[in-house]
């Protein structure tokens, strides 16, 4: 023990050695100053139609004259028919908007919103082929349609392809995402199925 200290204390009290200057180096491994890149580009893009895609649908929702209080569809009158269609553009402008904020949830939103989309695209097209729909009703899907290229392609961008893609991928070679060539064998007490519950880049 008293070896021990004594090595200690020699260590901490000796003449400090030359070193050589880091400094160049160091400022030459900086990261660079944050340019406008591709991902910044799209959430611009995708603020904006969300930003675009809300405004309308409130201007819609707030015009009195913009349907009929009275006739009935279904049960129910075109204005609340109206309004709950306007909902779900609303969400969906949201949607949005979060995801040009939060670019880390672009994948989960991509999945869920990516139903709406086919099952919008699909009824739109059935819809015009039976003469039920002109193409200037068609024309106001067409923000939709854009923010969720714009959407689809940051979770792309952002997270080395999408998510369930890559899980198909991951899963077809037998490895985990979050895995390496590295990583230790499980222990006795060791749950070998657990995943990550999130794949931040560092």
């Amino acid at each position: 023990m008293e070896d021990a200290a004594r090595v200690t204390r020699l260590v901490r009290t000796s003449v400090a050695q030359p070193v050589p200057d880091l400094i160049a180096a160091v400022l030459a491994a900086a990261p660079a100053p944050r340019t406008w890149t591709v991902t910044n580009l799209l959430r611009a893009l995708l603020a904006l139609v969300g930003f675009t895609q809300l405004s309308l649908t409130l201007s819609q929702i707030l015009d009195p004259a913009a349907v009929s209080a009275h006739q009935e569809l279904h049960g129910a009158t075109v204005t609340h028919s109206a309004n709950e269609s306007a909902a779900w553009t609303i969400a969906v402008a949201v949607a949005f908007l979060w995801v040009a904020w939060r670019t880390a949830r672009a994948g989960a939103v991509a999945s869920m919103l990516g139903v709406f989309v086919f099952a919008l695209v699909l009824l739109s097209a059935v819809d015009f082929a039976g003469g039920r729909v002109d193409l200037t009703r068609l024309a106001t899907h067409m923000l939709v349609l854009g923010g969720y290229a714009l959407l689809f392609a940051l979770a792309v961008t952002t997270s080395g392809g999408w998510s369930p893609l890559r899980r198909m991928r991951d899963a077809h070679r037998g490895t985990s995402p979050a895995t390496d060539d590295h990583r230790p064998e499980a222990g006795p007490g060791d749950n070998q199925d657990l995943r990550p519950t999130a794949r931040h880049a560092a």
